[in-house]
C-alpha cells in the first residue's frame, strides 16, 4: 500500500511539475513575442509578395513589434495587389503617422522575408486602427535574374572589343595607338591642345574688354546700352515709320491711286504697259535715226556743214545774212542820240569748232 501511495505521489509530482515548467514556456515564449500584449490591425497593399510567408516578422526602424496575421487577394478580380493584415503592438502606436512606409525586405540575401514599418514624423496624423499604410513595392530580383544571361552575353562583347581596342593601341594603330607610340607626335599635340588654349584665353580678354567698353557706353553699342534716350528716339522713329508703312498698305487695299489701280486693275495695267512699250520703242527709233544722220536732228548732230551755214546766216561774216541785221541796227541808231563810248581794243574773235 505504501509503494502504491508512493508511486501515485511520484506520479503526480511530475505531472506537476511537468504542467509547471510548459507554463513557464508558455509564458516565455508568449513574452518573447508580445502574446501578452494589445495589438492593433493594419492593412497593407503590395502589388507582389516575393515570398512573404503568413506569421512573418513585422519591425518598426528594425525592432520587431508585430506580426504577419494573413495575406488575401481582394474580392474584386480587376484589383492586381495583395492584400496583407497586419497586427503591431500598441506600444508604438504613437509612432505610427500618415507618412509611414511599409516595404518588404530580407534577412541577408537569400533569408525570410519580413516587412519593414518606419517611423511617421511627430506633426503628422497618427494612423487610425485598421488604416491603410502607404507599401512600397519590392524589387523583382527574379525578373533581374532572369536577364542574367542577356546581361552576361552583354558583358562579353564589350570584353571582345575592349580587348580588341587596346590591341589596336598596343600596336600603334589609330589616333591614340599613335599617341601612345609616337612620342613627338603626343608632344606637338600637347602643344596645339596648349595653344588654343592661349587663343581661347586671349578671346575670353578680348570679350570682357568688349563687354566693359559696352558697359562703359563707348561705341556705337555701348550707346544702344547705355543711351536711354537715343534708344527712345530710334524707337520712336521706327514706329512712326511702321506707322507710314501700314498707311501706305491701307491705301493700297483701299484701291487707292494709281500702284493699287495697276496691281488690281488688269486691263488698267496692260494698257498703260503697252502705252510704255510703245513708247520706248518710238525712243529707240529716233535714237536709231539719229545715230544714223538721218533726219534734221540726226543732220545738226553728225553734219558738220549744217552747223557752219546756220552760223553764217544768223551772225556770220560779210557775205552771210548776218549783214542785214547789222544793216537794221544802224538804221535804227541814226533815230537814237549818241551815247558816250569807249575805245575798245580790238579782239580776234574765236570761232567754235564744228560739232563731229
Amino acid at each position: 500500500m505504501t509503494t502504491a501511495r508512493s508511486k501515485a505521489l511520484a506520479v503526480g509530482l511530475v505531472v506537476t511539475l511537468s504542467a509547471a515548467l510548459i507554463g513557464i514556456g508558455v509564458f516565455l515564449v508568449g513574452s518573447e513575442q508580445r502574446l501578452w500584449k494589445g495589438r492593433t490591425t493594419f492593412f497593407l497593399h503590395f502589388a507582389r509578395t516575393n515570398g512573404l510567408q503568413e506569421s512573418a516578422t513585422v519591425s518598426l526602424d528594425g525592432v520587431a513589434v508585430g506580426k504577419v496575421a494573413a495575406m488575401r487577394f481582394p474580392q474584386d478580380p480587376s484589383a492586381h495587389y495583395v492584400e496583407v493584415e497586419i497586427h503591431v503592438s500598441n506600444e508604438v502606436l504613437p509612432r505610427m503617422r500618415s507618412d509611414s512606409t511599409a516595404r518588404i525586405q530580407t534577412y541577408g540575401l537569400l533569408g525570410d522575408k519580413y516587412i519593414e514599418l518606419t517611423s511617421g514624423a511627430p506633426e503628422a496624423e497618427p494612423l487610425a486602427p485598421d488604416s491603410l499604410i502607404t507599401a512600397i513595392d519590392p524589387v523583382d530580383y527574379e525578373a533581374i535574374f532572369g536577364r542574367s544571361g542577356d546581361i552576361v552575353a552583354d558583358a562579353i562583347e564589350v570584353t571582345a572589343l575592349l580587348k580588341e581596342v587596346l590591341s589596336e593601341i598596343n600596336r600603334g594603330e589609330g589616333v591614340l595607338g599613335r599617341l601612345v607610340r609616337d612620342r613627338e607626335l603626343g608632344a606637338q599635340l600637347a602643344r596645339d591642345v596648349a595653344s588654343t588654349a592661349d587663343h581661347l584665353e586671349s578671346a575670353s580678354r578680348s570679350v570682357d574688354e568688349l563687354v566693359a567698353q559696352v558697359r562703359a557706353g563707348k561705341g556705337n553699342l555701348g550707346e544702344l546700352v547705355a543711351g536711354e534716350a537715343r534708344v527712345s528716339s530710334i524707337l520712336e522713329n521706327l514706329d512712326t515709320a511702321s506707322q507710314d508703312a501700314r498707311s501706305f498698305v491701307d491705301k493700297l487695299n483701299a484701291g487707292d491711286g494709281t500702284i493699287p489701280r495697276l496691281v488690281n486693275d488688269k486691263q488698267f495695267a496692260d494698257e498703260t504697259l503697252g502705252d510704255v512699250a510703245r513708247a520706248s520703242s518710238s525712243i529707240a527709233e529716233v535714237a536709231a535715226q539719229v545715230r544714223s544722220g538721218n533726219g534734221t536732228l540726226g543732220k545738226l548732230v553728225y553734219d558738220p556743214k549744217l552747223y557752219d551755214d546756220a552760223e553764217r546766216w544768223l551772225g556770220g561774216g560779210s557775205s552771210g545774212p548776218g549783214g542785214f541785221w547789222r544793216l537794221l541796227g544802224k538804221t535804227f541808231t541814226f533815230f537814237l542820240p549818241p551815247f558816250p563810248t569807249r575805245q575798245a581794243e580790238d579782239q580776234p574773235a574765236e570761232t567754235a569748232p564744228a560739232p563731229r
